[in-house]
């Protein structure tokens, strides 16, 4: 483990790094893994997700580790938004959600990265030197993907794994409306203009651009 470490050490991966942790102990766990992972990288620390929007504005993280449980909504806008904003960066998304499903679907999401919580020291500093390590003939196509791969099913996956009630509002590129409601770990139900249910759902997929937000107190899906 030693020699692993030397060997990453007299090559340090730069970059920025943006982290998310509400939790005092797991941002120090966190922080402590990144100066193995990335010593000459630069770390900012938010304890809320007001905070890393703040922090986000004017900056350039290559990086983005968001801890999913800080907020009940999984911060999903924030993320689609850094699709926009940060479109080359990538993301790794901490959850105390059991992921076994999520993640085999999710290897594909390309700029996402999932970890389960409580994660192996030695994962989580494996993980960080391979998306910030730049691209190379023997670096796996799995890591080499952005944020600006993020699309409206990736955050639909997202929502599902909160388990919490409540809905999404889309919003297309000509100003168009969705919603897609969630209860117990699944969609409910999806409307679009002219549409409800399924046809409105495989409408919403498709739509490129745009933004999405949560909805205040979404009436129940039927």
């Amino acid at each position: 483990m030693d020699e692993k470490k030397a060997k990453h050490s007299s090559k340090p991966t730069e970059g920025r790094v943006l982290v998310l942790e509400p939790d005092e102990k797991l941002a120090d766990a966190i922080s402590n893994a990144l100066r193995e992972a990335a010593p000459a990288a630069r770390v900012d620390l938010a304890h809320s997700l007001p905070q890393a929007q703040k922090l986000v504005v004017g900056a350039r993280p290559d990086l983005f580790v968001l801890d999913i449980d800080a907020t009940s909504d999984l911060g999903q806008d924030f993320l689609y938004d850094l699709r926009t904003s940060h479109p080359n960066a990538r993301a790794i998304m901490l959850s105390g959600v059991h992921l076994t499903d999520q993640r085999k679907q999710a290897t594909g999401l390309g700029g996402i990265h999932f970890l389960e919580k409580p994660f192996p020291h030695r994962d989580f500093v494996e993980l960080v030197q391979a998306v910030l390590r730049p691209a190379g003939k023997t670096e796996s196509e799995k890591f080499r993907g952005t944020l600006s791969d993020l699309h409206i099913p990736d955050i639909i996956q997202l929502k599902c794994m909160s388990g919490a009630t409540s809905a999404l509002e889309f919003t297309g590129s000509h100003g168009e409306k969705a919603r897609v409601f969630f209860e117990n770990w699944q969609v409910r139900r999806a409307t679009a203009p002219g549409k409800e249910g399924m046809r409105a759902f495989n409408e919403i997929v498709t739509w490129k651009g745009g933004t999405i937000s949560e909805v205040s107190n979404p009436s129940p899906a039927p």
